[in-house]
């Protein structure tokens, strides 16, 4: 075996895990096809081992050749980040709906709530503040929130 040092021991390595012995048993070197096909099937298998330990980066190649037996980089391409969905303006104003529910009902027994709902709906008064709070103050009675959230 003309191989030497740490070569010469990966290539025994590799015909050790073929469960050969090393060059199949040849004591020259001889091409391919000139071997008996006992011969190429153990070479065949030593050559497929050593290609799956390359792949697997439990050795590493060495030469002009070697990256040619490393797995191919992943080159798929992603599709980006998920599109985002819009929702038809008839869903929108149903989730506007659904809050306002929501923070009515809460308003109805939490004050801190009612108290937060009524300096919404007066921040922006239509015409005269005065009249405005009153429509808000009789609209929150209608809804069945107590006023007297309002001054606690």
């Amino acid at each position: 075996m003309g191989d030497c040092g740490t070569a010469q021991r990966i290539s025994r390595e590799v015909w050790q895990l073929a469960g050969h012995p090393v060059r199949a048993g040849q004591s020259m070197w001889r091409p391919f096809e000139a071997q008996t096909p006992q011969t190429q099937q153990r070479t065949l298998e030593a050559a497929a081992i050593a290609m799956d330990l390359l792949e697997s980066g439990d050795l590493t190649g060495r030469g002009d050749a070697a990256p040619l037996f490393l797995p191919e980089p992943d080159v798929s391409i992603t599709p980006g980040p998920p599109r985002q969905t819009h929702k038809s303006l008839e869903d929108r104003w149903q989730d506007l709906a659904d809050a306002l529910k929501a923070v009515i009902e809460d308003a109805k027994t939490n004050p801190n709530s009612a108290r937060q709902l009524f300096a919404m709906m007066t921040m922006y008064p239509r015409g005269d503040a005065a009249t405005h709070n009153q429509r808000v103050r009789a609209n929150f009675e209608e809804l069945g929130i107590s006023l007297d959230f309002l001054s606690q």
